[in-house]
């Protein structure tokens, strides 16, 4: 029984240890007080019961058996702190491993769902990698789930979602068959050949100053990139004429490839509407899911790189680009995927309806996002 009981805690030291190291220095430093807390006053008793010993030797007043029996009484109080302070340590390491056992369980599930990194019990990073076609496959379906939280959270149906990437020449393409309801009277002339260059419109803004972008057409019936569309650029006016005519605004979101040791993007999770124009917090709620998505999708890429295109490392807009930006009604602060904000409990249950995401049931919004950011970081 005792062999069991001390197999039992040497293996929730392992699972703690490991764990904590896949949180680096702090949780290395966590661990280390832990230790130190519980086991420094035992060490300092033992220092001081061989100290007592060396002493009780040249007791001359007392009979030969008083050392005895003091070194006897010492002894036995030394064992019961040390098993009170295994008990203790046994009963701390109990409570913090589940927790954390979970939190590892979580990122494996998400890791073998999705690509990426995993830690594994020796404390090393194992590639968990999805193939191409399964990563397709996983990112339209993430696209549908988020496409249906914007139809649930805007009270419209007139919804629409799409993936632009980078090409060579500097311009920025639907993706081939990365665009959901964009058919029939959802899908303006042409408007799957939109070429739009670095940097301009919604799409472009976003991709190159990597950055939430939120486009609304005005009262008059302008949008506030109008300035791209005036003067001599004749090609670019045509590019915008593609777009459905009944088109109200844009949500764009950048996809990046990695954000350490430099940011890399690699296209551009684009929502947009027919309809009516939402309100701000409809758009906020929006807007902080669709970030989650690009960070799902972005984990997909990175295993299998199925998103076509150039990646390239993000602009910093000047003074004039950025007083322009203010216009585009978000903040460059707010909805970055590479801080990956928490999802909504809303949109990660409707991720686990889709197959093989079933276990998003059991996990917190949290863990996504606490393993979304790992995973770009590494």
């Amino acid at each position: 029984m005792a062999l069991e009981v001390k197999k039992t805690l040497s293996d929730k030291v392992t699972t703690l240890a490991s764990a904590l190291a896949d949180k680096g220095t702090p949780g290395i430093i966590l661990l280390a007080i832990i230790f130190l807390t519980i086991w420094a006053p035992v060490a300092f008793i033992i220092f001081k019961f061989f100290s007592f010993l060396g002493e009780a030797k040249d007791f001359s007043e007392i009979s030969l058996i008083g050392p005895i029996l003091i070194t006897v009484l010492v002894g036995l109080l030394g064992v019961a702190c040390i098993f009170l302070v295994y008990r203790l340590t046994s009963t701390i390491i109990g409570a913090m491993v589940p927790t954390i056992r979970a939190e590892a369980e979580a990122a494996k599930l998400m890791s073998e769902a999705f690509g990426g990194k995993a830690i594994t019990s020796a404390g090393t990073w194992e590639p968990l990698a999805i193939d191409r076609r399964g990563a397709q496959t996983r990112t339209k379906q993430v696209m549908k789930a988020l496409l249906e939280r914007a139809k649930n959270v805007l009270e419209v149906e007139l919804v629409r979602s799409n993936i632009f990437t980078l090409h060579r020449d500097g311009k920025l393409r639907i993706l081939d068959g990365f665009h959901l309801n964009m058919e029939g009277p959802m899908l303006g002339p042409d408007e799957l050949t939109i070429t739009i260059p670095d940097g301009f419109l919604t799409s472009g803004r976003s991709h190159k100053y990597f950055r939430a972008v939120l486009s609304i057409m005005s009262t008059e019936g302008k949008w506030p990139y109008a300035t791209d569309t005036e003067g001599s650029d004749s090609e670019l006016q045509s590019e915008v004429q593609k777009a459905h005519p009944n088109l109200k605004w844009i949500s764009s979101i950048p996809i990046p490839y990695q954000v350490q040791p430099f940011k890399l993007v690699c296209g551009v999770l684009n929502i947009d509407g027919l309809g009516s124009v939402p309100t701000s917090e409809q758009m906020r709620q929006l807007l902080i899911d669709q970030s989650t998505a690009a960070a799902l999708i972005a984990v997909l890429n990175r295993g299998t790189g199925f998103l076509e295109g150039k990646y390239s490392i993000p602009s910093e807009p000047s003074s004039t680009e950025q007083e322009h930006l203010k216009g585009f009604l978000i903040d460059p602060d707010d909805f970055d995927p590479s801080t990956c904000p928490e999802p909504s409990n809303e949109f990660v249950l409707a991720l686990s309806r889709i197959q093989g995401l079933e276990f998003f049931a059991q996990i917190s919004p949290t863990e996504v996002a606490s393993y979304l950011r790992g995973q770009l970081r590494s």
